[in-house]
């Protein structure tokens, strides 16, 4: 009775610390905040007032409507967005347009006499020669001459709109930030029929896609894996109750995990949602040993409390051992750089924990209860044993262990061909309106990575001087040459066309704040600095981490060359720190997975005393991998987010059917290598199925990293059984004299 009452207590405990627990929206939870870039990032952002933002393009079939009906709706739109309480700031395609009615853009050399005070201050007189031109000419006037063009298109037919917002961190804000935003859009933009399409791009459409995938998975991932695994389950046990045990031990074990991530606020991601499917397919994979192993002995006409007894004996070691290896392999992750891939790692830890209390302490008061009979206990345990396997292995063992070594060889090879590659941007299905809306943005800008760099100056307004322009000349006379670079958008690039222009801005800025102007995104308050922006082509991460080096040699080059004062920073955006990141978590996954294999085969040569078996626990465990990384190398996959994730905790879930075999091996009777597929082969084959079933369900998702995770993992399962049941025992034979 009493283990019931502290089961229940842990229940309702565990579910009050997984209410805790929250997905945060914000794509910087992948990143660890003490990240030097990601704090230059943040000190970036707040020079330049950049805050999360939803960036709205429109399509039109001509060029861009200016009509007065358009300006009117524009207006009303961008009255509408201020007014929501979220939203910070708003710029637009039409900002430029709506400043020239306005404003004054000085043409002519004068001094600032031109302007008139009155009572009211300082009168802003609007230039007659502006006011003439029709409105197309005006916007074409506008776009060339300022830093604003980063809102059009080259050919007029898309423009932009920036909503910069603070949402708090709030997902329910967030969501309902940008469903408000869409309502207003679709209602003030419906009586424009020039409108083509509508599509949402920026950081904020980033946020709510990565929610979207979560509330998507969540859907189908954990009632998929249940429906999935009683069948399974089902058709091998015949066995409802039980079947429905087993689920329910792994469905306690995510509640329990879960509640501890909840009560420690560990930072949760869209790539945490697939950590209660590992959990679920790691418990069934566990338990299928012991209660195997129970029904053998019942099936041998043992009692339940016989069966029970000599299961335990079996089975308390190797339990013992795989479950800390397994422990041990996805502890590795908390080395990631990464906090939410830390959040897997240290959930699925604790989960071992809880699923070991489980299967060595409440299984064995609950098996008993499920009373099967002799017969029905012989038919489970003779189902999937692979009675002349043991034969076929003995006669050709040489010839597997030889085609084994060449496979290998050529597995090495075909390493050597992987990169390290990833592209955040593309975690999405096309269809998704987060892909559509980074399509219709690279239309819009002919290009979608971008780079901002910090141009800063000594003194008050130096960055829009001769020397400032100059620089730019040459930057952009060099970038001319680079296929990749599609614009350069910001104030001294614009100067740096239109170099008089500077004398106008100059005069403005007497006159209106930056905020005034509108310049706050491109302008320090202080004068002293702008922001540059860099617009590229579709580049890899890999590509575009060698590109910002490049452009950066250039500037220091250049900058020491001509004895400058001016100083320019390294390149700073979501683009870049995703890229970053992306090299650093697989660098940190191969140091893990080196470590885990060389641990994993120490502990077993320990337990073992055999530095043999420990050999062929190596052999068997990296071979998987590197069969399964090599084809993945030859048909063009990279390694990223979701591959370098296998690579760090894949070793924690294939060394566990290896620890069996090798533990076991030498307590059977004569001959072995037929009694390790008489006794073994079943619970192998079980354990191979459940965890491949939890991972199938991770190809039905809609983010990218746990498509690949998922793919990958059952490949090397896969191979890993079949290895196991092949290779490991073929070598057992070949060389089974144990060591002295």
């Amino acid at each position: 009775m009493k283990y019931y009452l502290a089961l229940l207590v842990i229940i309702v405990v565990s579910l009050l610390g997984a209410s805790k627990l929250n997905t945060s929206s914000d794509y910087r939870v992948y990143f660890e905040p003490s990240d030097p870039t990601v704090n230059a990032k943040k000190a970036f952002d707040k020079k330049y007032a950049l805050d999360d933002s939803l960036v709205i393009i429109l399509g039109y079939d001509q060029p861009i409507d200016v009509s007065s009906k358009a300006l009117t709706q524009y207006s009303l739109i961008n009255k509408k967005l201020n007014e929501l309480s979220l939203v910070n700031s708003i710029q637009s395609f039409s900002d430029p347009l709506h400043f020239a009615n306005e404003n004054i853009l000085l043409t002519s050399d004068d001094d600032e006499n031109e302007f008139i005070s009155d009572e009211n201050g300082l009168n802003k007189q609007k230039n007659d020669e502006l006011l003439q031109l029709n409105l197309q000419q005006r916007l074409a006037l506008i776009t060339d001459n300022t830093a604003s063009k980063e809102l059009l298109s080259h050919n007029l037919h898309y423009g932009l709109m920036i909503i910069d917002a603070d949402y708090q961190n709030s997902n329910k804000k967030l969501i309902e930030l940008i469903a408000t935003i869409k309502q207003i859009m679709a209602t003030n933009l419906a009586p424009l029929d020039s409108i083509k399409t509508i599509n949402y791009s920026g950081t904020l459409a980033l946020n709510h896609a990565y929610l979207d995938v979560v509330s998507h998975d969540i859907k189908i991932f954990i009632p998929g894996l249940i429906l999935l695994l009683f069948i399974c389950l089902y058709i091998f046990f015949r066995h409802i109750k039980l079947s429905l045990a087993i689920l329910g031990g792994g469905l306690l074990t995510v509640v329990m995990s879960i509640g501890v991530a909840g009560f420690m606020q560990w930072p949760v991601a869209a790539i945490n949602a697939f950590t209660p499917v590992i959990l679920i397919g790691l418990f069934v994979s566990c338990i299928m040993h012991p209660v195997l192993g129970y029904f053998n002995y019942i099936a041998q006409n043992y009692s339940s409390e016989q069966a029970m007894a000599e299961t335990i004996s079996d089975q308390k070691k190797p339990i013992l051992y795989s479950q800390l290896t397994t422990a041990g392999g996805f502890f590795l992750l908390f080395f990631s750089p990464s906090p939410p891939v830390q959040t897997i790692g240290i959930t699925i830890v604790f989960g071992m924990l809880f699923s070991y209390i489980q299967i060595r302490f409440l299984m064995p008061k609950l098996l008993p209860l499920f009373k099967v009979s002799q017969s029905q206990a012989l038919m489970i345990s003779e189902r999937l044993k692979l009675k002349k396997m043991g034969y076929w292995i003995a006669k050709f063992t040489f010839p597997i262990i030889t085609i084994s070594a060449i496979i290998g060889v050529f597995a090495l090879l075909s390493l050597s061909k992987i990169s390290i590659d990833d592209d955040v941007y593309r975690y999405f299905p096309p269809q998704h309106e987060f892909s559509q809306g980074l399509n219709a943005l690279e239309q819009t800008l002919g290009g979608n990575r971008i780079l901002n760099y910090d141009l800063n100056s000594t003194e008050k307004l130096a960055i829009i001087k001769p020397d400032a322009i100059k620089h730019l000349q040459a930057f952009k006379l060099w970038a001319e040459q680079q296929s990749v670079i599609k614009r350069i958008q910001g104030i001294v690039p614009t100067l740096s066309d239109n170099p008089e222009d500077a004398k106008s801005i100059n005069r403005l800025l007497n006159i209106y704040t930056v905020e005034e102007m509108k310049l706050h995104h491109w302008l320090s308050n202080d004068l002293y600095s702008t922001r540059v922006q860099i617009v590229l082509g579709q580049l890899s991460a890999r590509e575009l981490l060698d590109f910002e080096k490049k452009i950066n040699q250039w500037w220091q080059q250049r900058l020491t060359e001509t004895n400058s004062t001016l100083s320019m920073s390294t390149g700073l955006s979501p683009d870049l720190l995703f890229a970053k990141l992306g090299q650093q978590n697989a660098s940190s996954m191969f140091l893990c997975l080196s470590i885990a294999l060389l641990v994993i085969s120490l502990i077993l040569g320990v337990v073992l005393k055999s530095i043999k078996m420990a050999l062929f626990a190596l052999i068997a465990n990296i071979l998987p991998l590197m069969i399964v990384f090599g084809i993945w190398a030859l048909i063009g996959g990279y390694i990223t987010l979701g591959s370098a994730l296998v690579l760090g905790m894949i070793m924690g879930i294939i060394v566990d059917d290896t620890l069996h075999i090798l533990m076991r091996y030498e307590k059977l009777a004569e001959p072995k290598l037929d009694n390790v597929y008489y006794h073994i082969s079943p619970s192998i084959i079980m354990t191979s199925i459940s965890l491949v079933i939890a991972m199938f369900v991770g190809v039905f998702s809609t983010f990218k990293p746990i498509q690949d995770l998922s793919i990958l993992a059952i490949a090397i399962i896969i191979t890993a059984v079949i290895i196991d049941l092949i290779l490991l025992p073929s070598l057992l034979n070949k060389f089974q004299t144990k060591d002295k």
